[in-house]
């Protein structure tokens, strides 16, 4: 009898919450830890085991997450994938599991959520971590370790449009925005015109994931008391950072993350911007 049809490559990634870590995510395909194309549509398939082998219990959590980030002390994830409650098996047997029959949960990702950067070598090594948060407030490490993504060949995109995107713009005066639409987005603003405040609300969209990087290159004039402002969303929203023109300072960068809750947050302000 022929196998269901594909949605994505499948890796059987069984976690153990071995008390004394770190014990790190397996692939029971393979025997080794998770290793995938990248650009490539790819379902993280979990079982989640206890020191004995024994499914952990898994009905008191509300969601299950999958991360995965540059290294262990990365600010922000590069993929973060959620399963819900109602796609939960609380607890699944070891014999179905191994069988691949069951799992606990599916991490779907699709082929822009895993079109990270190799750095130009033919693989790169990231850090992939399963954790979850229970119907009472606290976050549960399942298990982490390494992930190993590899370039499929000069067939295999270089980068999508769904990863990066650019926008020039020029500021003569009042309110702009920024509108991402990719994980990395840059924007230039070139400033002109005379003093006064300019608010641009930095935005989401579905293009966006937490972790999402948004680079903004600011050219300044030399024009003093220009207060720029950058808010979340919306022009009322949370001033995330600000710069004022002083006359004489031509530039100024700063990097943002979008968060878990969908907000942008600062990484760096730098004036000038060398």
């Amino acid at each position: 009898m022929p196998s269901a049809p594909i949605t994505g490559t499948p890796i059987r990634l069984q976690v153990s919450t071995a008390s004394a870590p770190p014990v790190p995510p397996i692939d029971i395909n393979t025997g080794l830890p998770p290793a995938q194309w990248r650009a490539n549509s790819v379902s993280y398939q979990v079982g989640v085991f206890d020191v004995n082998g024994v499914s952990v219990d898994l009905s008191n959590f509300t969601y299950l997450q999958l991360t995965v980030a540059t290294d262990q002390n990365a600010p922000t994830n590069l993929i973060t994938a959620t399963v819900l409650a109602a796609n939960i098996t609380p607890t699944i047997s070891k014999a179905e599991w191994l069988a691949g029959t069951v799992q606990n949960a599916s991490f779907n990702l699709s082929a822009a959520q895993t079109d990270v950067t190799l750095f130009a070598q033919p693989s790169q090594v990231y850090w992939l971590q399963l954790s979850g948060v229970t119907s009472g407030g606290s976050l549960v490490v399942l298990g982490a370790g390494e992930v190993t993504f590899y370039n499929a060949g000069s067939a295999t995109p270089g980068s999508t449009g769904g990863q990066t995107d650019f926008n020039a713009q020029t500021n003569a005066g009042g309110n702009g925005s920024i509108n991402p639409t990719s994980q990395l987005h840059t924007e230039q603003i070139t400033f002109t015109g005379s003093a006064g405040t300019r608010i641009f609300p930095v935005t989401a969209s579905a293009g966006n994931y937490a972790g999402a990087i948004v680079n903004i290159a600011l050219l300044l004039p030399a024009t003093p008391g220009i207060l720029i402002q950058f808010t979340n969303q919306t022009l009322g929203g949370q001033v995330v950072a600000s710069i004022l023109t002083d006359g004489y300072t031509s530039n100024a960068a700063l990097s943002l993350y979008l968060d878990g809750s969908g907000n942008y947050q600062p990484l760096s302000v730098l004036v000038p911007a060398h």
